[in-house]
């Protein structure tokens, strides 16, 4: 039996940019800002698949910045 059923997702406007954009306009992350950024992407990779929700493609084209601010980590780089 085939059963049929719509996903709807609703998201915050995000303003910050994506992250591949971050990566390309810094060139490099320090490794305490890669292990910040790595420690949010899964922790909300973690939150998904506890809920059993899947995303099939992550990439950094997919990590977005709510805001400019949440890009700057309070140091002398944006990442």
């Amino acid at each position: 039996m085939l059963v049929q059923f719509s996903v709807c997702q609703a998201m915050e406007l995000c303003t910050g940019g994506e992250l591949f954009d971050r990566i390309i306009e810094v060139g490099q992350f320090t490794e305490k800002d890669a292990a910040i950024v790595m420690q949010q992407m899964l922790s909300a990779v973690f939150y998904m698949h506890k809920r059993q929700v899947c995303h099939r493609d992550l990439k950094p084209e997919n990590f977005l910045f709510l805001t400019l601010a949440a890009v700057y980590m309070g140091r002398d780089s944006w990442i």
